[in-house]
């Protein structure tokens, strides 16, 4: 059921395909019924600085045997997006049941890069998600007036990560969220990262 999926968005993005960007100015705390740890080892009160947008999808029925596949684009329009993260999350009400992905448009699963990788590493997938992460360059799509490429100089081309996300969460009803945050709390709003939800099915 590709772009099938009605959502509700927090922050910055369009529904034509399902996209956001990290200028959505959301707090963090908007999170918080969820009680989703993105940097669940991390020593600084880190959920004071982070800001971006997210997306909830409409309920999805999964029968006993059934797979869930996601297909999700992590984008940046700038070249060096060390504090961008993009994830998705399985949810039953504001219970987060798996982790399927959380990462950076460059594909690295930490927050920057200095300091301790262990204190800084996002939130690893829950148990029995398989996660497939492409690296590609420029995302050559323009979402809200912004181009995402091709490079226009040589600090401008953008970095993506094309990931799948595949699990088989059990019989239920269930709901996907997906977020792009700046985890310094200060996304490049001329150049921002974005996350666009390719592809969900159940099967």
């Amino acid at each position: 059921m590709p772009n099938e999926l009605g959502d509700t968005i927090q922050g910055h993005g369009g529904q034509a395909f399902s996209w956001v960007d990290n200028t959505g100015g959301v707090a963090w705390s908007a999170l918080a019924n969820y009680n989703f740890n993105l940097l669940p080892n991390a020593p600084d009160n880190w959920q004071a600085s982070i800001s971006g947008s997210f997306l909830l999808s409409t309920p999805i029925d999964v029968a006993g045997a059934q797979t869930l596949t996601v297909i999700a684009n992590v984008i940046s329009a700038h070249d060096f997006p060390i504090y961008d993260v993009g994830f998705a999350l399985l949810v039953q009400g504001s219970q987060v049941q798996k982790v399927l992905f959380a990462l950076r448009p460059d594909g690295i699963t930490q927050r920057g890069d200095v300091g301790s990788p262990q204190q800084n590493s996002f939130a690893p997938p829950g148990a029995g998600v398989t996660v497939t992460p492409v690296k590609n360059g420029a995302a050559n799509v323009v979402l809200g007036g912004v181009s995402y490429g091709p490079a226009t100089g040589s600090f401008d081309g953008g970095l993506s990560t094309l990931v799948t996300a595949v699990c088989a969460p059990g019989a239920g009803t269930y709901q996907l969220l997906f977020g792009i945050f700046a985890t310094n709390g200060e996304p490049n709003v001329a150049a921002p990262a974005a996350l666009i939800v390719q592809f969900v099915n159940v099967s």
